[in-house]
């Protein structure tokens, strides 16, 4: 659910043309819940990089002669704006 970005691909809101839309009250406390529930202390040393260590044993495979092959990640279908209470509510049952 989180993804760390680097200052050049993060935007501003505003250029992203989106339309405002009204939210109910228990819509925001959903969100709001569901930001509380995940929230917590950043230690980027319990993170380790993922892709520079799947790299680097492609790297390895290669330069030792052995096939590789890349695979392509499945693209997943937007949920439709109609479910997204429901979807964040879900979400909020699995954390809480």
């Amino acid at each position: 659910m989180t993804r760390l970005r680097y200052a050049d691909e993060v935007v501003a809101e505003a250029s992203l043309g989106l339309n405002r839309v009204k939210l109910s009250e228990r819509e925001l406390k959903v969100g709001s819940d569901l930001v509380r529930a995940l929230t917590s202390r950043f230690r980027p040393e319990q993170f380790e990089n993922e892709h520079e260590k799947k790299l680097r044993e492609m790297i390895d495979k290669k330069a030792a002669g052995e096939k590789i092959s890349i695979l392509r990640p499945k693209k997943k279908r937007a949920t439709a704006p109609d479910r997204l209470l429901e979807m964040l509510e879900a979400s909020l049952k699995k954390v809480g």
